[in-house]
């Protein structure tokens, strides 16, 4: 019997290629998506080290009334290299957790090892203080410290 033109079917050699290069163009696609994925990740744990490495603790709170203002005294502990402080604030909490008052630290923290004092004029009761700490990296980039993570003492 003879074979008319419209029966042949695609060689063995051309039907490899072809499934050769969809897996190939299936890898590309699926490992795109998840380099980007990575990558997004990688700058939020650099951001997260950063912060938990810069040590700044509050040390001694005293709390405002009407015609006082309330201090913080805070503390920078050793560590933290290869950025700068943007800014610090001191943040006074009344007992249900509400911030009731901020105050900027207006002190060089650039060495280790240093104790500031910070103040804030706050209307109500304090009965909490924390720090509030935005970094500066090695790019320039303003790295804002997660405020809920980091220690609060009780005002006195």
């Amino acid at each position: 019997m003879k074979k008319e033109m419209g029966d042949k079917g695609m060689s063995d050699v051309v039907t490899t290629v072809l499934i050769i290069l969809f897996a190939i163009v299936a890898v590309a696609i699926i490992g795109g998506i998840v380099l980007n994925q990575v990558n997004k990740a990688g700058g939020k744990i650099d951001s997260s080290a950063i912060c938990n490495e810069f040590q700044v603790t509050p040390v001694k709170c005293t709390a405002g009334t009407a015609t006082t203002t309330a201090k913080l005294m805070i503390r920078r502990d050793s560590g933290g290299k290869g950025f700068s402080v943007s800014s610090i604030k001191a943040v006074f909490e009344d007992s249900n957790g509400a911030v009731v008052a901020s105050g900027d630290v207006k002190a060089d923290l650039s060495s280790d090892i240093t104790s500031k004092e910070a103040e804030a004029s706050a209307n109500g009761v304090q009965t909490k203080a924390g720090i509030a700490v935005i970094l500066k990296d090695s790019t320039g980039k303003d790295i804002a410290c997660d405020y809920y993570k980091t220690t609060k003492i009780d005002c006195v």
